[in-house]
Formats: C-alpha cells, sequence, structure tokens
C-alpha cells in the first residue's frame, strides 16, 4: 500500500527565508533546518541548488554582460583581460567620426539657411 502525502505549499517570504539560512554567512545545516521546520531534505536541496544556480547566473550577466558606468560601459571580465583599451579606443574613433559629420551637416544647415534668406531678401 502506498501511502499518498498531501503536497504542502510554501510561501515566497518562508522560502526565501529558509535559503537565506542555508546560505553564506549562515551556511546553517539542512538536517537542522529540517528538523525545525520539517520541511523535507529533498525540498530543501531543491531549494539551496536553485539559489546556487540563480547566483551564478547573476554573477555570470554581472561579470560578463552588464555594462559598467564606473568602468565606461564595458564589462568587469572586458577590463581584467585587458580588452577594454581597444574597445574604448574604437568607440572614441566612432564618437569622433560622428562628431565630425553632424559638424559637416550643421554647417550644411545653417550655409543653406544663410544662403536661402539672402536670396529671399534680395528679391523683395
Amino acid at each position: 500500500m502506498t501511502v499518498k502525502r498531501e503536497r504542502i505549499r510554501y510561501t515566497a517570504e518562508q522560502k526565501q527565508a529558509v535559503v537565506a539560512r542555508m546560505m553564506p554567512p549562515q551556511n546553517e545545516a539542512v538536517g537542522k533546518i529540517h528538523e525545525e521546520t520539517k520541511i523535507t531534505e529533498a525540498t530543501l536541496y531543491k531549494w539551496r541548488k536553485e539559489a546556487r544556480a540563480w547566483a551564478l547566473k547573476f554573477i555570470r550577466w554581472y561579470n560578463e554582460v552588464h555594462l559598467h558606468s564606473a568602468l565606461k560601459f564595458v564589462t568587469p571580465v572586458q577590463c581584467h583581460m585587458g580588452e577594454h583599451i581597444d574597445i574604448l579606443e574604437k568607440r572614441k574613433e566612432v564618437y569622433e567620426e560622428a562628431s565630425r559629420a553632424l559638424g559637416k551637416a550643421n554647417t550644411e544647415l545653417v550655409s543653406a539657411r544663410t544662403s536661402g534668406t539672402e536670396s529671399d531678401e534680395s528679391s523683395r
């Protein structure tokens, strides 16, 4: 005969509090938490595994994907590997070229407006 257990639902707050106890700096043993809370050890191990996976994913994103304003919008990994030097030099070249192009376009616009105004006044 198989005993059917009722599935217990835990709130996000309960789960968060228990997971915090299993993670640094507390690092409480799963067995101890199981004895106190009566949450199954399998559930506790699963929660800890999920929390560690989330933390690793976040750390990778933060170091390898996220552009940091304090690092001139490159990643910490790019700085650590020295890649940021080429990235910043290339960015500077792009900005300078864009500035020259914008300056030329603005000069042409002002020139066109000025020459258009002078021809309008002379025709009056």
